[in-house]
């Protein structure tokens, strides 16, 4: 989790918007922004980061699904942990292997 996510600036800001984008959820209404697919009511939802397509922050937030099974494009929790991975796999430099492999 980044130190966005864990400031309290975020949890006060993130039940804020939860409670105003609520009411739609329940009604049935709500568009995840991610596939654009409909929230169903009951399911697990979360406010997402809504990114362009060079993956940057916009600066805006809308409801999208939680979890992978619920969205076609992979739900929020997956998407950041893809995302983190890609950065930090980015960053490593590939280490020789010391290892041989078997001569058969």
């Amino acid at each position: 989790m980044s130190q966005h996510h864990k400031a309290a600036k975020w949890s006060t800001t993130s039940r804020k918007l939860r409670a105003r984008m609520q009411p739609t959820i329940d009604a049935g209404s709500a568009v995840c922004w991610r596939c654009r697919g409909l929230i169903v009511p009951g399911t697990k939802w979360d406010v997402g980061h809504v990114e362009d397509a060079s993956g940057r922050w916009t600066g805006r937030y809308a409801p999208e699904h939680a979890l992978k099974r619920d969205c076609p494009m992979g739900g929020n929790r997956s998407a950041g942990g893809r995302k983190g991975a890609s950065l930090t796999n980015h960053r490593r430099t590939p280490r020789p292997s010391d290892k041989r492999l078997p001569s058969w």
